[in-house]
């Protein structure tokens, strides 16, 4: 059984797929169940970078999310700036990036992303420009601590964790004061728009937001099970995703992809 109470796990009595789906074979329902539940449940990656790689100084600290739980960061200075850039990392990254030339990881987000994706010269072009970064690692992810049983929330959690950035850059003398910015990426992003929601307040002091992909859209697990040879869902891709969505919808699992939906798919997903 589940160790989380409020999840169901899948039984023989619980529905494979709903109305407005066509039904498919059982390896192929078991196949996107295993995908839905990879998709609530991260897995971490290694830190297998670091700045001073790019000669860079930097300062490996904690600080703590809204709600306690401790998260693993870097801060890299810019001597004399008073510029801040808050960096976020995608689902199942860290604050390194995501080693897709090793296994198990290169086979995490389908063919073609199996290259290392270091993030150190990202933070380079931002410390050469005179910008401070801090970059942090996501509860559930790289060496920040666990919490919520492992389980994604939709962005509710992580949220709290981009808001507990900012209240450390805020009571932090030699950071407090600091124009500040955001780089969040893929579901950093999502974390940080769930953020904003929640406490708009909280963000008056942000002068700037950039919300790129980490991943091309090929790369999304919600629609590679025919790249993953259980064969095609009929009616393609958008359908194959609601399939995957509702699956989660049916056991309970929050969707770490959140607000990125195509508004085709609203049909699908009200079925």
């Amino acid at each position: 059984m589940s160790d989380l109470p409020h999840l169901k796990e899948p039984s023989m009595s619980t529905p494979t797929i709903s109305a407005g789906v066509e039904a498919i074979d059982p390896a192929v329902s078991a196949t996107l169940d295993q995908i839905a539940r990879g998709l609530a449940y991260g897995t971490r990656s290694p830190l297998l970078h670091t700045p001073s790689e790019e000669g860079m100084a930097f300062t490996d600290f904690s600080f703590p999310s809204t709600d306690g739980t401790p998260l693993e960061a870097w801060l890299i200075p810019a001597g004399g700036s008073d510029r801040l850039i808050i960096c976020t990392h995608a689902f199942g990254f860290s604050r390194a990036g995501f080693p897709s030339n090793i296994e198990p990881w290169k086979s995490r987000f389908g063919a073609g992303n199996d290259y290392d994706i270091n993030f150190i010269p990202d933070y380079k072009v931002l410390h050469d420009a005179g910008y401070n970064v801090l970059a942090f690692d996501f509860r559930n992810f790289g060496l920040s601590a666990a919490a919520n049983g492992g389980l994604q929330s939709a962005f509710r959690f992580e949220g709290r964790d981009v808001r507990g950035a900012l209240d450390y850059v805020r009571r932090t003398p030699e950071l407090a004061g600091m124009r500040i910015g955001i780089f969040a990426r893929c579901m950093g992003a999502n974390a940080t728009f769930r953020a904003i929601h929640d406490d708009p307040a909280g963000f008056s002091d942000v002068r700037a937001l950039v919300a790129p992909p980490a991943l091309v859209p090929s790369g999304d697990p919600r629609t590679s099970a025919g790249r993953r040879r259980v064969g095609p869902v009929r009616g393609g891709d958008r359908q194959e995703a609601a399939a995957i969505d509702q699956r989660r919808a049916l056991r309970g699992l929050p969707d770490p992809l959140g607000s990125v939906r195509h508004p085709a798919d609203a049909d699908l997903w009200r079925a």
